[in-house]
């Protein structure tokens, strides 16, 4: 199951803002981490955490393409 979404290839200023705003339009955003380049954001619901990654993979942000993806919890 998906359980969040991964978005790659940040510009070094991006925010939580940024991507509350980006990802709100797909649904209500649960959580955002930010990690350097790269974050986890996760929506409420599992079909608009994929629609999201659908539509916004290669989408320009602060003049970057973002490189999204489903990430899935690993268990250890």
């Amino acid at each position: 199951m998906v359980d969040a979404v991964y978005v790659g290839n940040l510009a070094e200023n991006t925010t939580e803002e940024d991507l509350q705003t980006l990802f709100a339009k797909f649904g209500e955003v649960r959580s955002i981490k930010i990690i350097r380049e790269f974050a986890f954001v996760q929506l409420l619901d599992v079909k608009a955490m994929k629609l999201a990654v659908k539509e916004l993979n290669e989408v320009k942000l602060k003049g970057k393409k973002l490189k999204l993806s489903c990430a899935i919890e690993r268990k250890s």
